[in-house]
């Protein structure tokens, strides 16, 4: 889809749900069909492929959230929430919204500020380029 539309800018919801967990099996997959000839053989990596995406931070776990950094990249992210919705739920530790995300990706020791700010705002302009129109 890629290579006919180059400028798609797709993203996928709730930290791209299942991506960071099952990625070890889907490159795996992708490799094995490569393997029997099912994917040109120079075609690009699971990961350049997936570098294409754009993810939004819809998680309610501090633990997946730094996952999902982890594994698509904090540039590739875009701040999220369903206030009100499904984490409105009062997490019992920190006594906040479940879905209070702020303070949760500003307190993960894996992102310093430029790191934040694109979390925050800046992936979000890259990815929807006409907001600075």
């Amino acid at each position: 889809m890629f290579d006919r539309f180059p400028d798609l800018k797709l993203m996928i919801s709730h930290g791209g749900g299942p991506i960071p967990y099952q990625i070890g099996r889907w490159r795996s997959h992708r490799e094995m069909a490569r393997a029997q000839g099912r994917i040109a053989a120079d075609a690009p990596q699971f990961d350049e492929i997936l570098r294409k995406f754009w993810f939004d931070t819809v998680l309610h776990n501090p633990d997946s959230l730094a996952l999902l950094f982890k594994t698509v990249g904090h540039d590739r992210c875009c701040f999220g929430t369903e206030r009100p919705g499904s984490g409105d739920g009062i997490n019992p530790v920190s006594g906040r919204h479940y879905d209070d995300l702020k303070p949760v990706i500003e307190a993960l020791p894996s992102l310093d500020q430029a790191a934040l700010n694109g979390v925050f705002e800046g992936n979000a302009r890259r990815l929807f380029s006409r907001l600075d129109v």
